[in-house]
């Protein structure tokens, strides 16, 4: 029978069984019993708190994109200044236009944008990424969006895992 490895929580062991705690701490002997027999103590873990904060790993799925965005940027810190873009001032309308003659220039079959040899879908991801950058405290901040959207990914969640659950729950 295979030996469940015990569950740590920051000093203690939980049992592997049951996931509770023991009914007692393991005394300085059984510790020791413990250390004898080669057995290493239970590392310690920092607590975490990642309750309802995105899970920033998922960008890590686009490496092309983000390369992408990232020589659009060297080419706009040779062009202009390093972070001009964050300096402001233009509106809105400018970073949707841009987006949009990037889009029409590839879709019209030039793939590549001639000053800067870049993918003309690099740029528009560029401007609308900048566009909400620029913006988006606003909308991250709004109870109508940001929450709003948490809480119906929570809820599809919730559905997703019921419907789970009942497929695979047999028919009695």
């Amino acid at each position: 029978m295979d030996k469940k490895e015990p569950i740590v929580l920051g000093n203690t062991m939980l049992d592997p069984e049951t996931g509770k705690l023991p009914d007692r701490l393991p005394s300085v002997q059984d510790v020791f019993d413990r250390l004898h027999r080669g057995e290493k103590p239970p590392e310690k873990k920092a607590l975490r708190s990642n309750s309802g904060k995105p899970l920033m790993h998922y960008i890590l799925h686009y490496p092309r994109t983000i390369e992408l965005i990232a020589r659009i940027l060297e080419c706009g810190e040779h062009k202009y200044e390093y972070m001009n873009w964050k300096l402001g001032n233009n509106s809105d309308a400018s970073y949707v236009d841009a987006c949009l003659r990037h889009l029409t220039k590839w879709m019209a079959g030039e793939e590549f944008d001639l000053e800067y040899k870049t993918h003309h879908i690099g740029h528009a991801i560029w401007n609308l990424m900048t566009l909400f950058e620029l913006n988006g405290h606003e909308i991250l901040e709004s109870k109508e969006g940001f929450d709003a959207a948490i809480v119906k990914l929570d809820k599809m969640k919730e559905e997703k895992r019921l419907a789970q659950e009942q497929h695979d729950t047999p028919e009695r």
